[in-house]
Order: C-alpha cells, then structure tokens, then sequence
C-alpha cells in the first residue's frame, strides 16, 4: 500500500518514520520526498496489508501526520502505447515488461515511483503520482 504523508512544522525534527517502526515492526520504504523548513511531503510503501496497513495508519496519524492511501500510483495509458519498448529496459525494478508478441505491460504493484520511465516514452503515456 502506498501512502501520502504531510508533516507539520512541528513533526520536521522528529524520527516519526523510526518510531513507527520500532513500535509495529513494519518496514515503510521511502519512494519520494520532499522537505522545505516549514513542511514535508512524502511518498511511502508499506509492504502490508489489511490490520497491519491501519495499524501504520493510525500510528502516523496519531504521530501528527497527515496520512492519504494513494489508490492509483501510476497511470499507463495502453491504448496510446506503441509498444516501442523504451521504458521496458529502463526499468530498475521491472514493473514494466513486453510479452511475447510486443505488447508493454506495467505492473503498479511493483513500481517504486522513480519516474525514469516518464523521461524514456516518446509519446508521454506514463505518468507517475
């Protein structure tokens, strides 16, 4: 599951990420991050699911932050792909492959957000939230 986190000024200089993980034992990976002096916004991976995804939840939120599921993470839009296969190579993690007849697919559980692909497509299919 992937999260959209948003700290408050107050919560900038606390281990909020640290805590919630020594306390549910959960791994959260970092995809994305942006931090000025009076704010932070963050995009995480929780490998979890069901109790264990509300149980991060609330712990975030009960931490200060403010914490939005991101349902949709990647937008592929196959229709306009012309299977040119630039952004299957590309792919750190493999979320983007070509079958057997040439075909690009995109697995979203798989993609880490790194936006490599974007830059590679031609036509701009890809887009990343």
């Amino acid at each position: 599951m992937k999260l959209h986190l948003t700290y408050s000024h107050e919560n900038l200089r606390r281990p909020v990420l640290a805590e919630v993980i020594a306390k549910t034992g959960i791994l959260i990976n970092i995809l994305e991050a942006r931090v000025t002096p009076q704010s932070a916004e963050m995009v995480v991976d929780v490998p979890a699911t069901g109790a264990e995804v509300q149980q991060i939840i609330s712990s975030l939120t009960e931490a200060g932050l403010k914490v939005k599921q991101i349902t949709k993470f990647v937008e592929f839009e196959s229709d306009k792909c012309i299977s040119c296969g630039a952004c299957v190579s590309i792919c750190p993690v493999g979320a983007i492959i070509q079958d057997k007849d040439w075909q690009v697919h995109m697995d979203e559980t798989k993609c880490i957000g790194c936006r490599i692909c974007i830059r590679a497509c031609p036509l701009h299919v890809i887009e990343v939230f």
